[in-house]
C-alpha cells in the first residue's frame, strides 16, 4: 500500500552499538499525533521517565518532520528536535526552518531517533536508504560554519546540515542545534545533548519525491492559503523587516525588555529599531516554500564589527540590544553571528548575561567573581562573555549552566527572568497579559512560542467574543477570556508544529487557518481530517506534554512568572502601572483544559483524548 504525506519510516541510530535500522512509523504517531512535534513528544513520553538523565545514553534525540513538510504548502519547511532538557530535566524541543526538514523528508523518514553515546566524535550522513555514522574527530572544536563547509566537501555540496558548535561540545546548556548556518533549534539545551553523545551533527541528502495523494487539490489549496497569507495585514512589515519590526511596537506598547526587565522602554530605540537594521540588509531570505521571507542576509562591511550572516530576529535585537543597554546595531549583528558560529541560543545567552549585569549592578556579583567589571552597554565585555560561555572559560563556565543555575550559586534569583528554570523571551507580559499566561503554562518552561497568543491584540473585539466568549479577550490589558484564548492558541500551535508549518504563517490575523491545514492534510494524505479533528489532536498533544511535566513534579506552583512581572508595576509609557494578574487566568485556563485546580489533567479528560498514563 502506498503511503502519502508520511514516509512511513523511522530511522533508529544507536551510537553506543554504532548501528542503524529502520522501522515503520506507528499509526498512532501519524493519526493521533500527526508527526513533527506531536510525534516527537509521544516518542519521548514512551522512551523516558523521571530517572532518565539528559546526558545519559538512554535519553533520545528525536528529529521529526510532519506530513506537510516538503509539499507545496506555504511555509512547510519546519522540523522539530526533541529530547530531555539539561536546563530543567523536563521536556525540551526546538523547532527550526530552513531546508533541513524537507531534505530529511525527501530522504524518506518521518523521524530519526538517536540513542547511546559514541566513543569518539561522529556525525550522521544520510543519503536516502544509505546511512553512515562517520568519524568527526577532525571536526570537533570547529565552529558551525567551518564544520558545514568541511562536511559539504566530504559528502555532497547539496547536503543539508544540522550541527553543533563548540558550545554544544562543551555541554553549555544554552547551546542549540544550527542548520543552514543560522537557523536554530534552541532554547533548552538541545546542542548540549548532541555534545554529550559526541554527535557533531547530521548531514542529509534526499532524492525521493515525497508524493501527495491529490497533487492538484494540494496545489489549489496551497494557492488559496498563499493568497490569505500575502493579504494579511501583518504580512508587509514581517516580509520587509522580519521580526525586528517589533522593536518600535514593543517600545511604544510597553513590553520591550530593557535592562533585564527593569524597564519596558528604551530611550534610544531609534538606534536599534527595524530601520536601523534594515540599512545592513542586502537581500531577503526565505525558508522552504515560504512567501513571507522574513529573514535577511546582512553585511557589516567594515570596522571592528565587520561581519555577515542571516537574521537577526527580534530576540537578538532586543536581547543583545535594549536588554543589555546596547544601542549599536553593528555590534548586535556581530554578536548574532558569533552565536550562530558557536552554536549558542541567542535568547538564553542574552538572558544569562542580562542577569549577570543586574546582579553586578545590585552588588551580588563583583570583579573578583566575574574577572572584570560589568556595566550596561559595555559591548566589549558582552562579546567576551559570549566567547567565554561557549568555551566555558572563567565566569563563562558559570553562565554556561544558565542564569537560573548561576543565581542558585551566587544569589539574585529574583533577577532571573524564567519559568521552570527556562528563561523567557524578550517580551514583557505586563504589556500583554495572555503572553504571561502562555509563559506560565508552556510545556518546556518559559516560552512564548508554545502559545504566541497574538489574538489578544490582533483580533477584533467581535471576533474575540465569538471565539473566546468575551470582547475583552482582544484587550491586551484585560485578563478576561485569556484562559480560553491561550488554550486555543496552544492547540493551533501544536498542530502547526506537528504538520511542519511555520508559526508566523499560522499566527497571522487570517493567514494559514486551521481550515487550510485540514484541507491540505486531507489532500496530501488521502485521509479525511476536519478542523475539529485537528483541534482535538492539538489538545491531545498539549495534554500529553502536560502529563509528562506532571510526572516530573510540575504543579500549579510551578506555573508562575518572575516576581517582577507579578508585583512590580510596569514603569514605562505604553503599559504604565500594569502587572500580570496570573491566578484568575490560571483558574480559567485549567477549567477550559479540563485540569484540576492544581494543574493536573483529570482522568476523564485523558480518557476522552485516548491518553494512557
Amino acid at each position: 500500500m502506498v503511503e502519502y504525506g508520511w514516509s512511513d519510516r523511522i530511522l533508529k541510530v544507536d551510537l553506543t552499538e554504532m548501528t542503524v535500522k529502520t522501522i515503520s512509523t506507528p499509526e498512532e504517531i501519524k493519526l493521533q499525533y500527526l508527526g513533527g512535534r506531536g510525534g516527537n513528544s509521544k516518542i519521548l513520553y514512551d522512551m523516558t521517565d523521571t530517572h532518565t538523565h539528559p546526558f545519559s545514553e538512554e535519553n533520545p534525540i528525536i528529529i521529526g518532520v510532519g506530513p506537510l513538510v516538503g509539499t507545496f504548502s506555504p511555509s512547510s519547511g519546519r522540523f522539530t528536535v526533541t529530547t530531555k532538557s539539561p536546563v530543567n530535566n523536563m521536556l525540551c524541543d526546538g523547532n527550526s526552518g530552513g531546508h533541513f526538514g524537507p531534505e530529511l523528508k525527501y530522504a524518506g523518514y518521518d523521524h530519526v531517533i538517536i540513542v547511546g553515546k559514541a566513543k569518539k566524535p561522529v556525525y550522521l550522513y544520510i543519503r536516502d536508504d544509505d546511512v553512515e555514522i562517520r568519524d568527526a574527530s577532525h571536526l570537533w572544536g570547529k565552529d558551525v560554519w567551518e564544520t558545514d563547509k568541511i562536511i559539504r566537501e566530504e559528502t555532497d555540496e547539496d547536503v543539508q546540515c544540522a550541527l553543533i558548535g563548540p558550545a554544544g561540545e562543551n555541554l553549555v546548556v544554552t547551546s542549540c542545534l544550527i542548520n543552514n548556518l543560522t537557523r536554530a533549534a534552541g532554547k533548552c539545551g538541545v546542542g548540549a545533548v548532541f555534545g554529550s553523545k559526541k554527535l557533531k551533527g547530521i548531514a542529509v541528502k534526499g532524492t525521493k519525491d515525497g508524493g501527495v495523494y491529490d497533487p492538484e487539490k494540494v496545489m489549489d489549496e496551497a494557492l488559496k492559503t498563499l493568497e490569505d497569507i500575502i493579504n494579511d495585514p501583518a504580512y508587509k512589515n514581517l516580509s520587509k523587516y522580519g521580526t525586528p519590526s517589533l522593536m518600535d511596537i514593543a517600545n511604544a506598547q510597553g513590553w520591550l525588555t530593557t535592562y533585564n526587565c527593569q524597564r519596558t522602554y528604551f530611550d534610544r530605540i531609534d538606534k536599534i529599531n527595524s530601520e536601523a537594521f534594515y540599512r545592513y540588509f542586502t537581500k531577503t531570505k526565505a525558508c522552504f516554500m515560504c512567501p513571507i521571507h522574513c529573514s535577511h542576509f546582512y553585511v557589516v562591511k567594515s570596522g571592528r564589527f565587520a561581519t555577515f550572516g542571516e537574521g537577526p530576529e527580534y530576540e537578538a535585537t532586543a536581547g543583545f540590544g535594549s536588554n543589555l543597554g546596547i544601542d549599536d546595531p553593528e555590534a548586535i549583528l556581530y554578536m548574532n553571528t558569533l552565536c550562530n558560529k558557536f552554536g549558542l541560543d541567542v535568547m538564553t545567552t542574552a538572558r544569562a548575561i542580562g542577569w549577570a549585569m543586574e546582579a553586578y549592578e545590585k552588588g551580588i556579583l563583583n570583579k573578583d567573581i566575574v574577572g572584570f567589571e560589568l556595566k550596561w552597554g559595555d559591548v566589549d565585555r558582552v562579546i567576551e562573555l559570549i566567547r567565554m560561555i561557549a568555551y566555558r572559560e572563567g565566569f563563562g563556565d558559570v553562565l554556561a549552566e544558565g542564569a537560573y543555575a548561576a543565581a542558585k550559586k551566587y544569589g539574585g534569583e529574583e533577577y532571573v527572568i524564567h519559568t521552570k528554570g527556562l528563561p523567557h523571551s524578550m517580551s514583557d507580559p505586563r504589556g500583554k497579559k495572555a503572553y504571561g499566561l502562555g509563559y506560565a503554562v508552556a510545556s518546556r518552561g518559559g516560552d512564548h512560542l508554545r502559545a504566541l497568543p497574538t489574538a489578544e491584540y490582533a483580533f477584533s473585539p467581535e471576533r474575540a467574543e465569538k471565539m473566546f466568549g468575551t470582547r475583552e479577550a482582544a484587550n491586551r490589558f484585560s485578563i478576561k477570556g485569556k484562559g480560553r484564548l491561550v488554550a486555543w492558541s496552544e492547540d493551533v500551535a501544536a498542530v502547526g508544529d506537528s504538520l511542519g508549518i511555520c508559526r508566523f504563517a499560522t499566527n497571522l490575523i487570517y493567514g494559514f487557518s486551521v481550515e487550510h491545514m485540514a484541507n491540505l492534510l486531507t489532500y496530501a494524505t488521502g485521509k479525511v481530517f476536519t478542523q475539529d479533528d485537528l483541534m482535538r489532536i492539538g489538545e491531545r498533544i498539549i495534554n500529553l506534554e502536560r502529563v509528562y511535566l506532571v510526572k516530573h513534579g510540575v504543579r500549579r506552583k510551578d506555573d508562575t512568572l518572575p516576581k517582577r512581572w507579578l508585583s512590580e508595576p510596569n514603569p514605562c509609557p505604553g503599559a504604565k502601572g500594569q502587572v500580570v494578574e496570573l491566578e484568575p487566568m490560571l483558574d480559567e485556563y485549567y477549567e477550559v483544559r479540563g485540569w484540576d485546580k492544581d494543574g493536573v489533567p483529570t482522568k476523564e479528560k485523558l480518557k476522552e483524548l485516548g491518553i494512557e498514563v
